[in-house]
């Protein structure tokens, strides 16, 4: 049970000193207030572990009323301690839920039994809000995690179809483009279609991307590589802002095709930059990452193994709840009309999910985003190779 501290309300000096004398030797701290009104002060500034509240106290605020004001602000358990038992007083009493009473006078193994009970009570109780608390998060995880398989299974059916009928237009326009004459004046329409039948054939594999439908030919990669590969591009997407790189020095392996790396990392980037028009800080970072059983429960999207972490994190407009709740699904964006597909995210949704990974977003109005994905790592941690931080400020 540990040491705990315990708020006596006792007007009467000669009961407060049996009291906490009696505490003293169970092990517990104690204060002392002689009114309801400072009990209600003294719970506000120092949260006990639990109240003796006596019933019947001088003042406007007797015991009963102490209590409700105190229980109306936060849940610290009180047990009554009282000289008067009459049936009136009790049943006003019992409506504040006390977690116990003492009938004046009481003996110490009184005391300490009911001290004992209300404490175990109070953190059974606070076990159980805990636990009922993190039931209901993963069942809103669970919910989210169905809602986008259930738009992954639509998503690839319709892409697979609108992907056919894409080759059939591109392949019946480069077989007119091929019997047109160089000079026809119809040439440049028939090329303008081509394009924009590549341009959606496009779309439909960020679609089947999305869905897990398509996989690329995976072998094994350095992250840290890729992010070096990557710099100079990323200083070009972002020119007007500050590009930060915090690598591992023994950063594990993963398995992965390589474009499919490049892939999650452009489209962060080019997310986060998107959060920073008038410019910021963009931080890449990489990290060697192992969750246990007990960080899972911190992380339920991740299951417990090892990991490379590659974070993502801008200092940006960031995101509320509620767009929070529809960040990774296809078309959902914040962005005008013509500035985006809303395909990034839901592309690297469903890379991370095709390499068994997991992606975490947090997010703040006005205080930026980060991204964490999560990539097994079945390879052997890799000699060190980089330092550990890299800063490049824009021109």
């Amino acid at each position: 049970m540990g040491s705990p501290h315990i708020l006596v309300v006792e007007d009467d000096p000669n009961s407060a000193l049996i009291l906490t004398t009696m505490l003293h030797t169970m092990g517990c701290t104690t204060d002392v207030v002689t009114s309801g009104e400072a009990a209600v002060h003294q719970t506000a500034v120092t949260p006990p572990s639990l109240v003796l509240m006596d019933i019947v106290l001088p003042g406007a605020m007797d015991g009963i009323h102490a209590a409700q004001a105190i229980w109306q602000r936060q849940h610290i358990p009180i047990v009554y301690v009282t000289a008067h038992a009459e049936d009136t007083l009790l049943k006003r009493a019992a409506r504040t839920n006390p977690f116990g009473y003492l009938l004046k006078p009481f003996t110490e193994r009184e005391l300490f039994a009911t001290v004992q009970l209300a404490l175990y009570t109070a953190e059974a109780e606070t076990a159980l809000q805990v636990s009922e608390e993190r039931s209901h998060r993963l069942e809103e995880q669970l919910r989210q995690a169905q809602r986008m398989e259930s738009v992954g299974l639509l998503t690839s059916g319709i892409a697979h179809d609108f992907k056919n009928t894409l080759m059939e237009i591109i392949g019946y326009g480069e077989l007119a483009l091929r019997a047109l004459p160089a000079d026809a004046l119809v040439r440049s329409d028939v090329q303008e279609l081509l394009a924009a039948s590549g341009r959606a054939a496009a779309l439909a594999q960020q679609l089947l991307t999305f869905s897990r439908h398509q996989v690329g030919e995976r072998q094994r990669i350095d992250v840290n590589d890729v992010v070096t590969d990557l710099e100079r591009m990323l200083k070009r997407l972002v020119h007007t802002m500050v590009v930060q790189t915090i690598l591992e020095p023994s950063l594990g392996m993963i398995e992965a095709a390589p474009s499919q790396v490049d892939q999650v990392i452009m489209n962060l980037v080019v997310n986060a930059r998107d959060a920073m028009p008038q410019g910021g800080t963009l931080t890449v970072e990489t990290a060697n990452i192992e969750i246990d059983a007990a960080c899972s429960e911190q992380h339920p999207v991740v299951p417990p193994g090892a990991y490379i972490c590659l974070s993502v994190r801008d200092t940006g407009c960031g995101m509320d709840a509620a767009t929070l709740a529809h960040v990774f699904e296809p078309f959902f964006t914040t962005k005008p009309v013509g500035h985006g597909t809303g395909l990034g995210l839901s592309t690297v949704y469903g890379i991370v999910r095709e390499w068994r990974g997991a992606i975490e977003v947090r997010s703040d109005v006005g205080r930026g985003t980060t991204f964490d994905v999560y990539i097994p790592r079945p390879c052997e941690i890799t000699e060190p190779k980089y330092t550990t931080v890299a800063l490049e400020h824009a021109a």
